[in-house]
């Protein structure tokens, strides 16, 4: 790639800053008057024809102009706004920027960009699928079996996917996206990846998720997706493992806000995944997790259950036929103010060997934590209380042998301290508890006083 030249486009006073955007190229494409034209880096004219018609036959020139078997990045740059009636393939070692816009022609009904088993690829600019006037499968990009990725795209209205990598390896994407027919970054088989991105409306052609892994690992995906059909973030293992993904996302106002699915019994599983962020306002859960193992969420998930919620709508469920373990949720805000989250969190059958602990599950409907494993470890939990202390004082008559205390806990006590801190106090007796107190028993009335008989006690669940 070489400094721009002063010919062709080069010369129009309105042009310039533009071009200096994408300088160096090897390749260029504009539009002037009716014609849309495609010139090397030494300004000679690589192909024309009709603006608006031949769009991405000139674009495609420009592509295939580039060296052949390069082992080089070169870069084809556009300038205006563009309409395509086919695919743009691009090669390896390319760069493809474009300054304005690309939209797809009606009724194509093809992928806007792709790129089949190459490396070194490099994508920018601004897409529009024209989605309302398509009726097959069209993606914005879809790149497959590639590697070394670098996208950078407003993409809107696409009928499928905005942007869809499947077998590829070690990608970087920065993405706004709005109106996605389907899924707004679809990840398959795909690892060594990192996106970031804003969705705002997903799911309109058919309900799928905004953003979705089935299958990969070394995943780290940060950003916002709301106002889908669909649920925010799908992590599936239909096609493989899902493995080392960081999730770190506000998603609001769609289905669920993330659900993570193992297959254990085909040999897909889904670990290790740290969810963190904040999930919202959703019409079933904030976060779900089924047949998930040693992984953890640090997140708020709250005031879910909203819209026409059919059922479930908690702020965090682990579930599933093999179950959830390994499974850390700690310090997550689960509570519910607008009276629509049945639950906080909720753990079901097959679920087990779990810690769930310093989570705040105020105000929740039904109730703060519903868990079901036997060797699950609940504590300390803002809301659900299985674990209470205090000091009681009481007046003694010399005829009553019973003082009761009531210890807020969630339900019976398990295992119960008290302590004489007074003489009178410290008589012979045993302690019972039930879902709501617990008795100090003596087997002599203390004696009579005022405030004589203090103790301090200890509870848990």
């Amino acid at each position: 790639m070489v400094q721009i030249p002063f010919s062709g486009i080069h010369k129009e006073p309105g042009k310039i800053k533009d071009v200096y955007e994408v300088k160096p190229y090897s390749a260029i494409v504009y539009k002037e008057g009716d014609s849309v034209i495609a010139e090397n880096h030494k300004g000679r004219k690589i192909a024309d024809g009709e603006a608006g018609v031949d769009d991405a036959e000139v674009i495609q020139k420009a592509l295939d102009s580039l060296t052949p078997n390069r082992s080089w990045k070169e870069k084809v740059a556009l300038i205006g706004d563009f309409v395509i009636n086919n695919s743009l393939v691009l090669d390896s070692y390319t760069i493809f920027k474009v300054i304005g816009k690309i939209r797809l022609a009606d009724g194509v009904n093809k992928h806007m960009i792709t790129a089949d088993s190459k490396t070194d690829i490099e994508i920018y600019g601004e897409l529009d699928g024209n989605r309302l006037n398509q009726t097959a499968d069209s993606r914005g990009i879809y790149l497959y079996n590639c590697q070394n990725i670098k996208i950078r795209a407003k993409v809107k209205s696409t009928w499928h996917h905005g942007i869809h990598l499947s077998s590829c390896n070690t990608a970087k994407i920065f993405t706004i996206q709005e109106d996605i027919g389907w899924t707004a970054v679809g990840l398959t088989l795909s690892n060594d990846v990192f996106c970031k991105f804003i969705v705002d409306g997903f799911g309109k052609t058919e309900r799928h998720s905004g953003v979705k892994i089935d299958g990969g690992s070394n995943i780290y995906f940060k950003g916002i997706v709301k106002n889908g059909t669909g649920n925010g973030v799908d992590l599936s293992t239909v096609n493989g493992a899902v493995k080392n993904v960081v999730v770190d996302v506000v998603s609001e106002n769609n289905y669920r806000g993330i659900i993570v699915k193992g297959l254990e019994s085909t040999g897909n599983n889904a670990e290790d995944v740290f969810i963190y962020g904040t999930y919202r306002n959703n019409e079933e859960q904030g976060i779900a997790l089924a047949n998930v193992v040693n992984s953890k969420i640090y997140a708020n998930s709250y005031n879910n259950g909203q819209v026409n919620a059919t059922g479930n709508p908690y702020g965090i469920r682990l579930y599933g036929s093999t179950g959830c373990s390994g499974i850390k949720v700690i310090g997550c805000r689960c509570y519910d103010i607008d009276g629509t989250q049945t639950y906080g969190i909720v753990e079901e059958s097959n679920c087990d060997y779990n810690i769930i602990v310093n989570n705040d599950v105020r105000g929740n409907v039904t109730r703060g934590i519903s868990f079901a494993g036997a060797n699950t470890i609940v504590r300390r939990n803002i809301g659900y209380l299985t674990e209470n202390s205090g000091t009681a004082t009481f007046s003694g008559d010399g005829s009553k042998t019973q003082f009761s205390i009531a210890h807020s806990l969630v339900s019976t006590p398990s295992k119960v301290l008290v302590t004489p801190m007074t003489a009178d106090a410290a008589g012979d007796f045993y302690v019972t508890a039930d879902d709501t107190y617990i008795y100090i028993n003596y087997s002599s009335a203390p004696a009579s006083g005022t405030d004589n008989v203090k103790v301090s006690w200890y509870a848990e669940v």
